[in-house]
């Protein structure tokens, strides 16, 4: 898979640009010196092929999968005050291995510097968990930031009260309105958001840079 195929930098929403593709589809580089915002997914949380569709859409893909159609999901990296690289990955998806993979092979950000935000409990957004526990990866206390309705049910529903239990995550509590430092310039603030609450409550995120400011809502009842 071609790192580049499934993470896009937002340079109009966000904080500086990474390397895009030019007219002739040659990879082009640009020094980065600030935040930056990726689109690691932008599917439904079913993906893409669908399960039980049908269509020539979907058809093909059962045949010929694509490796850019991902399930919506956002990275942030930015520097600490010492110069160190941090990030933060919106959602967990079922995608997660290789939205993961494809986040850190441009930045070269340990576990230990990487954060998770929840946005709610549908499976699209938070069963990608599973590949931190020891089945999978045998993460160490990687943070996993949601609210409390959704910590509670993480912490008293398996599999995922064993990613607690054996510390391969560590929650951390999401408080609305109320902003969360991911490095030295960016703020990340959680919005409450009308949506089908079944297991916990729905955010979106305000991500605010240096400059700029993006507004993060997978999910939300009109």
């Amino acid at each position: 898979m071609h790192r580049f195929q499934i993470m896009v930098v937002l340079s109009l929403l966000a904080f500086g640009l990474s390397a895009c593709f030019d007219g002739a589809g040659e990879r082009q580089e640009y020094a980065v010196d600030g935040p930056l915002l990726h689109v690691l997914g932008t599917l439904q949380d079913g993906g893409a092929p669908h399960i039980g569709c049908n269509r020539p859409c979907c058809r093909n893909l059962f045949l010929r999968p694509a490796t850019d159609r991902k399930v919506v999901c956002l990275g942030v990296t930015d520097t600490t005050a010492g110069g160190e690289r941090v990030g933060a990955m919106f959602e967990a998806t079922p995608d997660f291995p290789s939205q993961l993979q494809a986040f850190q092979s441009d930045w070269d950000i340990p576990l230990e510097r990487l954060s998770v935000f929840l946005t709610h409990a549908h499976i699209g957004h938070y069963s990608g968990l599973m590949f931190l526990g020891r089945e999978a990866l045998g993460a160490k206390n990687v943070e996993v930031w949601a609210m409390p309705r959704f910590r509670d049910f993480l912490t008293t529903n398996g599999p995922w009260s064993q990613l607690v239990e054996l510390g391969n995550i560590r929650l951390k509590a999401l408080t609305e309105n109320q902003h969360i430092a991911i490095g030295a310039n960016v703020r990340v603030i959680p919005l409450r958001v009308p949506h089908r609450d079944e297991y916990s409550e729905t955010v979106g995120y305000r991500i605010e840079g240096p400059r700029n400011t993006a507004l993060f809502i997978p999910d939300i009842n009109k």
